[in-house]
């Protein structure tokens, strides 16, 4: 993946993969993953909504 080629039994071939899918699939990050690498800032922005609005629940480590 960090190539974009796969090489088996002295052959390599390379593949077309665009550059935010393979950084997600490097880090290892879903959809889910990538939104709770962003907690600090969520958690910031809730902090600064009205109370009246709706707010997320805290992650649970």
């Amino acid at each position: 993946l960090e190539s974009r080629s796969v090489s088996y039994n002295g052959i390599s071939l390379g593949f077309a993969i665009d550059d935010y899918t393979r950084w997600r699939l490097m880090e290892g990050l879903d959809d889910i993953g990538l939104t709770v690498k962003n907690s600090a800032s969520i958690d910031t922005f809730e902090k600064s909504r009205a109370g009246y609005k709706p707010a997320t629940l805290p992650i649970r480590g």
